[in-house]
C-alpha cells in the first residue's frame, strides 16, 4: 500500500485548498443526444441521378421500389415522397431520378417479389454526381432500441434518418420502453434518431447500428434526468420538467445514464432512522456508467436532516459516478457501501454526520466500504465535522471506514473529526494507494490521521 500525505496543518486557509478538477454541466434534453439537421438540405442545381440493384447473387433485381430521400428526411414528421421521388427498376435492374436538387441523399431499395432490402445512405449529388454505386439486396433484420423511462409512449417514435423505417415506443412486460424497427436492411446503418410528435427537433440515439440479416441490432439509448426542488415527480425528468426527488431519478437511471441535480436543498424524502434516502443498487456498464451529480458543485446539497441513517446506500452496484454533493446530517452515516465495484466518488462535501449524543459503540462515518468491495475511487472530497458530539468517545467514529481492495484515496481534505480518525482502513483493506490528501488541524481526541487496522 502506498501511503503519501500532507499531515496535521495547524494553520489552514480554506480558500488556499481549491480541488482540481471540471465538472461537466449538464443541460437541457430528455436524451444526451445531437439534434437532426434541418429539412431542405437539397440547395442549388439539379441532375438525374441513375443507378442499379442486384440481387444477393448479382443477378439484376428487377421489380425492385426504389425511393429517394432528402439525408435529413423524418418518416414520422415530413410527408411521403412524392412520383418524382420514386421509381421501379427494369428488368437490367436499373433505375433513374430527374431533377434532384444538389445535397445529401438516401436510396432505399425493396423487392416486390422477395421482399430482400438495401439502403445507401449519405449521397452526395452535387455537379460531378452522374450515379449511384450499385447496391446488392439483401435478407432484412432488425432494431431493438432500449429506451430510457421517460420516453413518450403516446407520441414517441425512433426511425432511421433519411428512410422510411420507423417503430413507435413500446411498453415491455418489465415496464421498461423500447421500439423495434422490423424489415431494416442488413448492413452499416446510420443516423439513428427518437422523436416525439408535435416537436420541431429529434435526438439522435446512436450514429450507426450493424444489422445482419435475419437477427436483431441492441442499442441502448441513454438519458439524463433532472431533478430540481420545484420539479415533481409525474415530469418526464427533461431540464424543462424535472422530477423532485433524487431517489425517483436514480430508480429510473440505466446504464449510461446520467442523473442531474439542479442548485438547491434537497430534503430527506421521509427517511427515518434505518432507512436511506437514495438506494443505489443498479449497475452501470464498463462504457456506459451511471452518472450522479450535481449540475454545480456544491450547489446541490442533500440533507438527511439527521434521521435518514445514511443519505446514499450503494448495494451491490457497479460503474457508477458520485460527485459534486453536499451531503450532511446523516444520523450514522453520509454513505453506506456495501458490495460495490468500479465506483468514483468525487468532488463532494460530507460533513455534519451523526453529530448527535450517542452512548452506544457503534460506528458513524462519512462513508462506510466493506470488504467485498473493490476498484474504487474516493478523490477530491472534502470530509469534516463527522463523529458523536457526546455521550461516549469512542473510536468508531471515522470520515472514511474502508474494507475493500483495489482503492484510491487521493486528493482529498480531511479536518475536525469528532472522536476517530480522519481514515481508518480493517482487515481486508488492500492493494490499496492514499497520497496527496490534506489532513487539517489535530483532530479533537485522537492522535494522528490514518488508521491501519487489521
Amino acid at each position: 500500500m502506498n501511503v503519501r500525505n500532507k499531515t496535521k496543518f495547524r494553520h489552514w486557509f480554506p480558500a488556499l485548498l481549491t480541488l482540481a478538477g471540471a465538472m461537466v454541466l449538464m443541460c437541457g434534453c430528455s436524451l444526451n443526444l445531437a439534434s437532426v439537421p434541418t429539412s431542405g438540405s437539397e440547395t442549388g442545381n439539379a441532375k438525374v441521378l441513375a443507378g442499379m440493384v442486384t440481387q444477393s447473387d448479382g443477378s439484376p433485381a428487377a421489380n425492385t421500389r426504389i425511393a429517394l430521400f432528402p439525408q435529413a428526411y423524418n418518416p414520422v414528421k415530413d410527408a411521403p415522397p412524392s412520383d418524382s421521388s420514386l421509381d421501379t427498376t427494369d428488368e437490367t435492374g436499373r433505375y433513374g431520378f430527374k431533377n434532384v436538387k444538389f445535397g445529401f441523399y438516401s436510396v432505399s431499395a425493396k423487392n416486390l417479389a422477395s421482399g430482400d432490402q438495401g439502403l445507401q445512405q449519405n449521397i452526395i449529388v452535387d455537379s460531378a454526381t452522374d450515379s449511384v454505386p450499385t447496391m446488392k439486396l439483401k435478407k432484412t433484420g432488425s432494431i431493438h432500441v432500449a429506451l430510457p423511462g421517460n420516453a413518450s409512449v403516446a407520441s414517441g417514435y425512433v426511425y432511421i434518418a433519411g428512410t422510411d423505417l420507423s417503430a413507435q415506443v413500446q411498453v415491455a412486460l418489465d415496464s421498461t420502453c423500447y421500439a423495434q424497427i422490423d424489415s431494416a436492411p442488413a448492413g452499416n446503418l446510420l443516423s439513428i434518431y427518437y422523436y416525439v410528435k408535435g416537436q420541431t427537433v429529434s435526438q439522435l440515439i446512436a450514429d450507426s447500428a450493424s444489422v445482419s440479416s435475419d437477427s436483431t441490432a441492441y442499442i441502448q439509448a441513454h438519458t439524463s434526468y433532472f431533478v430540481s426542488t420545484m420539479g415533481n415527480d409525474t415530469n418526464s425528468g427533461t431540464a424543462g420538467n424535472p422530477l423532485r426527488h433524487l431517489s425517483k431519478a436514480v430508480a429510473l437511471a440505466r446504464a449510461g445514464d446520467s442523473v442531474v441535480v439542479m442548485d438547491g436543498v434537497y430534503d430527506n424524502e421521509g427517511a427515518g432512522n434505518n432507512q436511506y434516502v437514495v438506494t443505489l443498487s443498479r449497475s452501470g456498464a464498463l462504457s456506459a456508467w451511471i452518472t450522479i451529480m450535481a449540475q454545480h458543485r456544491g450547489k446541490a446539497v442533500l440533507d438527511a436532516m439527521s434521521s435518514a441513517s445514511a443519505y446514499f446506500a450503494l448495494s451491490s452496484a457497479s460503474y457508477f459516478i458520485i460527485q459534486g454533493f453536499v451531503i450532511q446530517n446523516g444520523y450514522n452515516h453520509g454513505i453506506n457501501s456495501n458490495n460495490i465495484h468500479h465506483a468514483i466518488i468525487r468532488w463532494n462535501e460530507i460533513r455534519n454526520i451523526a453529530n448527535r449524543v450517542i452512548p452506544d459503540n457503534t460506528t458513524h462515518v462519512g462513508l462506510w466500504c466493506d470488504s467485498a468491495s473493490h476498484d474504487i475511487v474516493i478523490e477530491g472530497n472534502m470530509f469534516h465535522d463527522i463523529g458523536r458530539t457526546g455521550g461516549a468517545i469512542y473510536s468508531q467514529d471515522h470520515a472514511l471506514d474502508i474494507a475493500g481492495y483495489n482503492v484510491k484515496i487521493i486528493n482529498n481534505i480531511f479536518y475536525n473529526q469528532k472522536t476517530g480518525w480522519d481514515i481508518q482502513t480493517v482487515s481486508g483493506f488492500s492493494n490499496a494507494i492514499i497520497a496527496n490528501n490534506v489532513f487539517a488541524f489535530a483532530n479533537p481526541n485522537r492522535d494522528g490521521m490514518i488508521l491501519l487496522w487489521q
